[in-house]
């Protein structure tokens, strides 16, 4: 269970808050191999590649830097091809508390 949740708060899949809940302690609490809190943008990152993980897209898609939008974060989706040029892909949109806006997500499937 333990690595489970450490992974699972790495990826931002979990918050903090869901993390000690899981594990039985209150918020002051701290236990030994905690991961290090991340850094917003990191957390909003990791949460768009598990989105794209859940949804069996490409492994060769990845997650540019996510942008603050107001009460957002829109995480820009991309490829590379053979010869290393960018394919935009979409974007996904995110909630300040990293959930996954799906009506205003968009990523295309094919790039031709």
């Amino acid at each position: 269970m333990l690595d489970w949740v450490d992974d699972a708060l790495a990826r931002g899949w979990i918050s903090k808050v869901r993390a000690h809940d899981y594990l039985g302690l209150n918020l002051s609490e701290s236990r030994a191999g905690q991961p290090p809190v991340l850094p917003e943008e990191v957390a909003v990152r990791l949460r768009a590649y598990a989105y794209l993980d859940r949804r069996d897209l490409t492994v060769q898609w990845r997650v540019d830097e996510p942008i603050e939008d107001g009460e957002r974060w829109r995480a820009p989706v991309f490829e590379l091809n053979t010869n290393g040029e960018r394919r935009d892909r979409g974007t996904i949109v995110l909630t300040r508390a990293r959930e996954i806006i799906e009506h205003e997500t968009s990523l295309v499937l094919d790039a031709s």
